[in-house]
C-alpha cells in the first residue's frame, strides 16, 4: 500500500500488563474519516473503552496521537493530542501541549500510541526511527518532569531528545495531574494520573522518519500564507511580547480569573503578576514551540524578593 500523505502510516499498541507492543498499518479510512490527534484518540477511545470501564483499569486506554500537519511547516502544527477516560470527571477527557515532542513521535515513526493494561513495575517507552521499546523506570521514577527530562536524554545519549512525563504528582495518582514535555504541559482532565496508574514514566522519542503531502509545492504555499496570517493578526504581537498571561488582567476584571479554586473570579493582587510586570521585572528569554511564528512561551526569573 503507498503511503498516506501526511502520515507516519503506523500506529502503536502497547499492553502494559504483558509488555508486549504491536505496530500496525494506518488505514485510510482512519486517516481521511479522522485526520489524528483528537479525531484518532476519541475513535480509539469509543471503540474500545465501554461506559462501564473505571478510568483506574487496565482496562482503559490512554492515546497519544498527532495529525497530518504535525512536523511540517505549517504554523502552529507542533502540538500532540492526549485522550483517555479521566481520573479527574470520569468521563471522555483530553488534553493537548506545545513543545518539540510532537514532531519527533511523528519522526520517530508513528501517528499514534495506544496504552492499555498496567506495569508491574515503573517503565518509559523509547521510540527510535520506528522501533519500541519499553525500558526500565526505576532511575526516573520519584523525580520531578525536568529531571527526568535530563536523565533521559543522558541515559539515551541524545541532547535533543524529546519526551512527554509525569512527575510526582501523575505517580501519586493526583486526579488533575498533567503531563510535561519541557516546561509545555498537557493539562487538562488529570490524564498524568492515568499514566501513573499504568506505571508508565514517560514516552522519549527520536528519529528520522520524513513525510509528505500530496501536493508539495500547494501545501508550502499553504503554509506560507497561513504564517503570513497569523503574524498579521492584530492579536499576535502582544502574544508574543506577553505570552498567555496578557489574559490575567482582563480576565480578572470579568470576573473569570480562576481564583481560590475557582470560588472566586476576580484576584485582589492581580497587578502584581500582571503581564507587564512580568515582561519589565522578570522576562528573560522567549521560547517558540514547533512550527509556531508566535513564541508565546515565556522563561522568567524572580531576581529578588520572595
Amino acid at each position: 500500500m503507498p503511503p498516506i500523505p501526511g502520515y507516519a502510516g503506523k500506529i502503536l499498541r502497547v499492553n502494559l500488563t504483558t509488555g508486549k507492543t504491536v505496530v500496525q498499518e494506518l488505514q485510510r479510512d482512519m486517516a481521511h474519516n479522522f485526520l489524528g490527534g483528537s479525531g484518532f484518540g476519541t475513535k480509539i477511545l469509543w471503540d474500545e473503552v465501554g461506559p462501564n470501564v473505571e478510568p483506574f483499569s487496565p482496562d482503559n486506554r490512554l492515546i497519544f496521537a498527532v495529525g497530518p500537519f504535525t512536523g511540517t511547516i505549517y504554523p502552529t502544527a507542533g502540538r500532540y493530542e492526549v485522550i483517555g477516560k479521566s481520573p479527574l470527571t470520569g468521563i471522555y477527557g483530553d488534553a493537548n501541549s506545545g513543545g518539540h515532542f510532537a514532531p519527533k513521535l511523528k519522526k520517530a515513526g508513528f501517528d499514534a500510541v495506544i496504552f492499555q493494561g498496567r506495569s508491574q513495575k515503573p517503565v518509559y517507552l523509547w521510540l527510535h526511527d520506528g522501533t519500541p521499546e519499553l525500558c526500565d523506570a526505576k532511575q526516573i521514577w520519584n523525580h520531578g518532569t525536568e529531571e527526568t527530562e535530563k536523565i533521559l536524554r543522558e541515559e539515551i545519549g541524545d541532547p535533543q531528545l524529546q519526551s512527554a512525563c509525569i512527575g510526582q504528582a501523575g505517580e501519586n495518582l493526583v486526579r488533575y495531574a498533567a503531563i510535561m514535555t519541557h516546561g509545555c504541559a498537557a493539562a487538562r482532565s488529570g490524564l498524568g494520573a492515568l499514566m501513573g496508574f499504568m506505571r508508565l514514566k514517560a514516552i522519549a522519542a527520536q528519529g528520522d522518519i520524513r513525510t509528505s503531502a500530496a501536493q508539495p509545492a500547494d501545501f508550502i504555499n499553504d503554509a506560507l500564507a497561513a504564517q503570513k496570517e497569523v503574524l498579521s493578526n492584530p492579536f499576535t504581537p502582544g502574544l508574543s511580547k506577553y505570552g498567555t498571561a496578557q489574559l490575567v488582567g482582563p480576565m480578572s476584571r470579568v470576573g473569570r480569573f480562576p481564583t481560590k479554586n475557582f470560588q472566586q473570579g476576580h484576584f485582589e493582587y492581580v497587578d502584581d503578576i500582571s503581564a507587564e510586570v512580568l515582561v519589565d521585572k522578570h522576562f528573560v528569554r522567549r521560547i517558540a514551540c514547533a512550527s509556531c511564528p508566535i513564541g508565546c512561551h515565556h522563561i522568567v526569573n524572580v531576581k529578588d524578593g520572595k
